[in-house]
């Protein structure tokens, strides 16, 4: 696609032309038709809309090096480009990879726009759409999708393809108006084999540089990350999508490294510090995602500016490279506040090969509270040694200092940000769940197992700081906070109490956790790993009845692992859920957790609707899109402070995930 000389002039001379400085029109009349033809191969994209701003971004491709290339963006309200609103001369360079960042000001608020990039040869990218955000008066329905855990190799992006083909087909005012990404846009590392040694689903080009391990090789260096980045967005589904919608953005772990904290990695028993690779990674981020991190946070959006200084072993490398928690507007609605739950975190409250010392089967969830509160636990009274069964140990956390996810700065932002909203709904993006995930396993008869966590990455490791933040909310009368996250690989929804020990006690917001667009779903994780090494346990993640597979995992987690224990000896589910429910996760409504997929969230000014959409397993390409597998439906009355929300489990379309029902189940508050 191309425009001509002629048209090209007509461009540059137009009263809407916005000059750059050290820029005429005479200096770009005599360039047109001179330096670098440019190609546009990861597509166009916009982030973080305001109410009269919007950030859009490309990357510009020279057919042959170019020290540094110039562009012209193009904006009109109509798709024909017809009504133009601005153009503006752009640049790039090799120093960015040639991506382009360029924010747009001015704009009419609640409008929606069109924008192409075009070079002096009247090459254009494609067309991207965007929109701004509705004025505080506008309380109209908003309608978000959100979504994480997109790996390339794990799986194609058929759900993207689906959630585009519906959008398309739903009317304008029921269109998806913003996606809402929690996380793990790319993953760092790329697998020789799935786990259970199953066949790669995509293959991943080499790195350019990398460190190559046994079962995987990784990312290291600035060139590697940016790597991911433009091999992702060659995805065809993925550069629609960021084309069609404006993106607002959050990074979790894989955006450096697997269950990463600070600048460490922690990929050995030992956390390693890679404050240089993780500046790579976050510059990586800023080059290729569209976000407006201007103003108090830090940098503005057009340039890279790290400051890293007097690098020391516990430095918050992410905090002097790139500040990314931020918060948006969305009409008289909805507030959005981002949250950046890697880059402050304390290490993990318990070291990794704890609990296989200990001669325990996971971290028990009395373990990891000591761990965590530290010296504050008990009212500031730790106990000396660490119970475990009927055994216990020196306990070495006595005199340290809490745990932190979000770190002082960024816990006070949040709480002082979300009590302060006036908006009706407070959306905390989160890249990690906080819906309570443990394993009952203190029902087990005749034994001295204790009720255990299978992860403590996600907020069930930092509970000291969770009960600051739900307390605080508390105490403040924030009312309708709803908590999107990602990252586990599986749906789920569940009631936030203040004290996630003390049950019951007053919930004070909910969680929807989506599962991932392409990653392996939880439960084949799981799965792999009980027939590998821990066998006695399998009843928990899968029963074998009758000849088939019947995922028990969900069962576990609402029911308890009687229910489940029960289920594989007899496979009478009625009778088994009697056993149950599971009273570590009282909170817990839902759990689908052999489920790729994504989530959209409708909020108007009485309530909010939520819908799981899971997908068939992403293993094949397509040439038709894949239909839904089934669709998890909640709705939610906005309530009063002195109320709690009314989370029932859900309704369905379609075949209900083990042990659910296509109706909704007897409501346990």
């Amino acid at each position: 696609m191309g425009i001509k000389r002629r048209e090209l002039l007509e461009l540059l001379s137009a009263s809407t032309f916005t000059i750059t400085a050290g820029l005429n029109l005479q200096t770009l009349e005599a360039a047109i038709g001179t330096g670098p033809k440019i190609s546009f191969p990861q597509g166009v994209a916009s982030g973080d809309p305001t109410t009269n701003s919007i950030v859009l971004w490309t990357r510009a491709m020279p057919i042959n090096y170019f020290e540094e290339i110039s562009l012209i963006v193009e904006v009109s309200s109509d798709e024909n480009f017809l009504k133009l609103i601005a153009r503006k001369i752009v640049h790039t360079g090799p120093d960015s990879d040639y991506t382009v960042r360029t924010i747009l000001r001015d704009l009419e608020t609640n409008t929606t726009y069109y924008y192409r990039f075009i070079d002096f040869y009247g090459n254009m990218s494609r067309i991207g759409r965007t929109r701004t955000a509705p004025p505080l008066s506008d309380f109209k329905s908003v309608k978000l999708g959100f979504v994480s855990c997109q790996n390339y190799q794990q799986g194609f992006f058929s759900s993207w393809a689906r959630m585009i083909e519906d959008d398309k087909n739903d009317e304008e005012r029921e269109q998806i108006q913003f996606i809402l990404h929690l996380g793990d846009f790319i993953y760092e590392r790329v697998w020789h084999e799935l786990e259970g040694g199953e066949p790669l689903i995509r293959k991943l080009p080499a790195f350019p540089e990398g460190i190559s391990e046994s079962r995987y090789d990784y990312a290291i260096s600035l060139a590697d990350y940016r790597h991911l980045y433009k091999t992702y967005l060659n995805d065809p589904w993925l550069q629609t999508a960021r084309a069609r919608w404006p993106f607002i953005c959050i990074w979790d772990d894989h955006e450096f490294s697997n269950d990463c904290f600070q600048g460490f990695s922690t990929y050995g028993n030992q956390p390693k510090f890679e404050p240089d690779r993780k500046r790579c990674a976050n510059q990586a981020w800023f080059e290729f995602i569209p976000a407006l991190l201007d103003g108090s946070l830090g940098s503005p959006a057009h340039e890279y500016l790290p400051k890293n200084k007097n690098l020391g072993a516990e430095n918050h490398t992410a905090s002097d490279s790139l500040c990314i928690y931020r918060k948006l507007r969305w009409g008289g609605n909805v507030e959005i506040f981002l949250t950046d739950n890697r880059s402050y975190r304390s290490a993990p409250s318990l070291p990794k090969n704890i609990a296989e010392q200990l001669d325990l089967p996971l971290n028990t969830a009395n373990l990891v509270e000591i761990a965590d509160y530290g010296r504050e636990y008990n009212n500031g009274k730790p106990p000396t040694n660490l119970p475990y069964g009927n055994k216990e140990t020196p306990n070495p956390f006595a005199k340290r200092e809490p745990r932190t996810c979000l770190g002082k700065a960024q816990r006070e932002w949040l709480i002082s940000s979300v009590s302060s909203s006036k908006a009706p709904w407070k959306i905390w993006a989160n890249s990690i769940p906080i819906i309570p995930l443990q394993i009952d396993m203190g029902n087990l008869p005749m034994t001295d197992y204790e009720n255990s966590l299978f992860t403590i990455d996600p907020w069930s490791g930092f509970p000291y700081e969770l009960n600051q933040i739900t307390s605080a909310f508390n105490t403040n009368k924030a009312t309708g906070i709803v908590s999107l996250s990602g990252d586990h690989h599986m749906h789920g929804a569940g009631k936030i109490s203040i004290n996630q020990k003390d049950q019951p006690s007053k919930t004070v917001c909910l969680d929807f956790s989506v599962a991932g667009i392409s990653s392996t779903p939880l439960f084949k994780t799981l799965a792999s790993r009980v027939n590998d090494s821990h066998s006695t346990f399998k009843p928990l993640v899968f029963s074998e009845k009758s000849g088939s597979e019947q995922i028990t995992w969900n069962m576990t987690m609402t029911e308890g692992v009687l229910a489940s224990f029960f289920y594989d000896l007899t496979g009478l589910e009625m009778l088994s859920r009697w056993l149950g429910p599971n009273k570590a996760n009282k909170g817990l409504k839902y759990v689908d957790s052999d489920s790729n997929g994504y989530g959209l969230a409708t909020f108007s000014s009485q309530k909010i609707d939520i819908a799981f959409i899971t997908m068939p397993p992403p293993s094949t390409s397509f040439n038709q899109i894949p239909d839904k597998k089934h669709v998890a439906h909640f709705s939610v009355p906005l309530w009063k402070n002195n109320e709690n929300p009314e989370l029932r489990e859900p309704t369905f379309d379609g075949k209900p995930p083990f042990p659910f029902k296509k109706t909704n189940q007897v409501v346990r508050n």
